[in-house]
C-alpha cells in the first residue's frame, strides 16, 4: 500500500505540467449569473456545514521534498545550508478530528531536525478545545515541547494540507470570504476531467495573491480544485477527488497538491493523500481536543509569555529570565531559578566545614591534655 502511494507520489510529480496548461490555457470563459450561482454554492456550504456537526478522518500523506526545499522557505539561511540535501519521498498516517469549532489535528511521520540535518521520526498534535489553543511535540529524539498559543482557533486552519476537509465541511474557517464576502464574479464554460465546473476567485489583487475555486455543481458544489496565484505565478495547486456517503453526500476521498508548480527553478513539495476512514457525525468529548502534556515538557505560553517545565501532578517548575541560558538537564534537575547558581555545597562550603573541623578536633586534644595532667585526688 505504501509503495503504491510512493509511486502514485511520484506520478503526480510529473504530471504537474498538465495541471498548469489546463489552468493557464486560453480557454474561454463566459460570465455566468453570479447572483444565482454564488446562492447556490453559498446555500450548499452553509447547509453542509451546519449538517456535519463533527467528524474523524484518517489518510496517508505521501510525499516528495525535493533538494533545497526547506532551507529556500528559511530566509535567515546562509545560501550553502541546503535541506533537504537530496529529493525525499516519505509517507504517515494523519489524523483530523473537529467538533464545531473544536479541532485536532495529528500527524506521525519524519520531520527535518535542523540541529542533526537530517529528518527524524516525531508525532506533531495541534489542538482546540474551544478555549484554548496548544501544540505539542511529545517525547522523541530529544525532549517534548509545547506552546500554549494565544489564538482563540486552531493554528493548523492555515495548513492547506488540511484544506480538502476544511473547505468541504468548515467554510466558514478557511474561506470566510467566499462563503461570506461580497458578490464575486463566477466563471463557467470550464471543466476538469470532462465535468462541469465554475470558478469562483476572491476580490484580493493578484499581486497580493489571489485565490480561485473550481466548483463542481453536479457534486453538490464541491471545490474540485484550489488554487493559489501570486504575481500571475501558479504557487499552489489542490485537486480533490469525492466518494459518495449514503447519507452525508460528498466526502473528501483523495487529493494531490503541489507548491511551487509554477515555478521549475525552485524547489518543490508534492503531496498525494488517499484517505481510507472517514466517520461523520460521531459523538467526540472534552478528552478528544485535549492532550496532557507528559512529565518534563517544555512549554512556551504565550498569552502570558512565560515559559515552564512540567512537573509531577501537573506542578510547574518555572523558568526565569536569568536561566535562559540553562541547559534543559540543568532546568530539569532544579528548582525555579535555580539553573545557573552554584550547587549547594560549593568549594566554599568544605573549607568552612574542615576549618570547622580543625577547630573541633584542636579543642578536644586541648581537653584531653588538661585531664591527663591533672593528678586525680
Amino acid at each position: 500500500m505504501l509503495e503504491l502511494l510512493r509511486a502514485t507520489c511520484s506520478r503526480f510529480a510529473n504530471s504537474v505540467a498538465v495541471h498548469i496548461t489546463l489552468l493557464l490555457g486560453p480557454a474561454p470563459c463566459a460570465i455566468a449569473d453570479e447572483g444565482t450561482d454564488l446562492a447556490a454554492m453559498r446555500e450548499a456550504w452553509k447547509r453542509r456545514e451546519t449538517t456535519i456537526t463533527s467528524a474523524r478522518i484518517e489518510w496517508v500523506h505521501a510525499e516528495t521534498i525535493t533538494k533545497g526545499y526547506l532551507s529556500t522557505l528559511h530566509g535567515e539561511l546562509p545560501a550553502t545550508v541546503v535541506a533537504p540535501p537530496t529529493d525525499v519521498t516519505q509517507d504517515g498516517p494523519v489524523f483530523l478530528a473537529f467538533d464545531r469549532n473544536r479541532m485536532r489535528y495529528e500527524t506521525r511521520r519524519n520531520h527535518w531536525s535542523w540541529d542533526d540535518g537530517a529528518f527524524r521520526p516525531r508525532t506533531y498534535i495541534s489542538t482546540f478545545d474551544g478555549v484554548t489553543s496548544s501544540i505539542y511535540w511529545p517525547p522523541s529524539w530529544t525532549y517534548p515541547r509545547a506552546t500554549i498559543n494565544s489564538e482563540r482557533h486552531n493554528v493548523d486552519k492555515t495548513t492547506y494540507h488540511l484544506w480538502p476537509v476544511l473547505m468541504a465541511f468548515r467554510p466558514s474557517i478557511v474561506l470566510p470570504e467566499f462563503l461570506h464576502g461580497p458578490p464575486l464574479p463566477i466563471m463557467k464554460d470550464a471543466s476538469i476531467d470532462g465535468n462541469p465546473c465554475v470558478i469562483v476567485r476572491d476580490s484580493r489583487a493578484t499581486g497580493a495573491g489571489q485565490r480561485a475555486l473550481w466548483i463542481e455543481p453536479a457534486k453538490d458544489w464541491s471545490i474540485v480544485r484550489f488554487t493559489f496565484t501570486s504575481n500571475d505565478t501558479l504557487t499552489i495547486q489542490m485537486d480533490i477527488e469525492y466518494g459518495r456517503h449514503s447519507v452525508h453526500g460528498w466526502v473528501p476521498a483523495k487529493w494531490r497538491t503541489a507548491h511551487r508548480v509554477g515555478r521549475a527553478h525552485l524547489p518543490q513539495h508534492l503531496v498525494k493523500v488517499t484517505v481510507h476512514k472517514a466517520e461523520l457525525n460521531l459523538p467526540l468529548g472534552d478528552a478528544d481536543f485535549k492532550v496532557p502534556f507528559a512529565v518534563g515538557t517544555c512549554v512556551y505560553d504565550e498569552r502570558d509569555e512565560t515559559e515552564y517545565l512540567v512537573r509531577d501532578k501537573d506542578k510547574k517548575r518555572f523558568i526565569t529570565a536569568a536561566e535562559r541560558g540553562a541547559s534543559y538537564e540543568q532546568l530539569f534537575a532544579t528548582d525555579s531559578g535555580m539553573a545557573l547558581r552554584p550547587a549547594r555545597g560549593g568549594w566554599w562550603t568544605w573549607i568552612l566545614g574542615a576549618a570547622g573541623a580543625t577547630i573541633i578536633l584542636f579543642a578536644i586534644a586541648f581537653v584531653w591534655r588538661h585531664l591527663w595532667k591533672t593528678p586525680v585526688a
